[in-house]
């Protein structure tokens, strides 16, 4: 793994930020940290550290406090073939659950690169996707925020989907239904958004990220 030692004022905020299964949304938030004066560690798996080239470059062109740790993504340790290190990659969806799994096997090696750096990150961003990331923030004594690429309507249609079992209710996925608790009616299918309320579990937290 990589790591920039930039000369910055020591009191400047470090943050570490962790993407989900698109990074694209929490690289460019980085750019945004960094630009208003935080020192920005982006992690993320080697081929989609290829895939931001364009958002790491501009970081990277223009000098801003941001360096880029790339851990080996560990997919063949839980049955996600080689180089499938993001969702758009994966042969099927049955390989959506190992591929979180392997997120959550990140822990320990991205533990020990900031506990081996001079000054570790003070705060965490982490996508909804990584729910281990709490346990990690806990154990390195430090504040996480939990980072929501989706809008905000997808956001609180997930949390009623939820919260009033949608998925217990309807068998067919192509069934449409209305969203309850919504101040407008709003009536959508599974089918069509197949990861509505589905909101990954896993790793040393093992509780949702929403």
């Amino acid at each position: 793994m990589r790591h920039v030692d930039f000369k910055q004022n020591e009191a400047s905020l470090r943050v570490g930020s962790l993407p989900g299964a698109g990074p694209w949304p929490h690289a460019n938030t980085t750019i945004l940290l960094a630009k208003h004066g935080a020192i920005v560690s982006f992690i993320t798996a080697p081929i989609n550290a290829a895939r931001t080239d364009a958002v790491i470059s501009q970081a990277k062109r223009v000098g801003l406090p941001t360096d880029f740790v790339e851990p080996p993504f560990p997919c063949t340790k839980v049955g996600v073939p080689e180089g499938c290190e993001n969702v758009d990659l994966l042969p099927s969806m049955s390989s959506l659950q190992p591929f979180f799994t392997a997120t959550s096997v990140l822990h320990q090696p991205l533990k020990q690169h900031f506990q081996a750096q001079r000054q570790a990150p003070g705060c965490m961003v982490a996508d909804c996707c990584n729910p281990w990331m709490r346990e990690f923030a806990k154990e390195l004594r430090m504040p996480y925020l939990l980072f929501h690429g989706p809008s905000c309507l997808y956001v609180l249609c997930s949390h009623m989907v939820l919260q009033h079992k949608i998925y217990d209710r309807i068998d067919d996925p192509f069934e449409p239904f209305d969203v309850p608790g919504l101040l407008h009616w709003l009536e959508i299918n599974l089918a069509h958004h197949a990861g509505l309320g589905k909101v990954p579990r896993g790793g040393s937290g093992g509780e949702d990220g929403c």
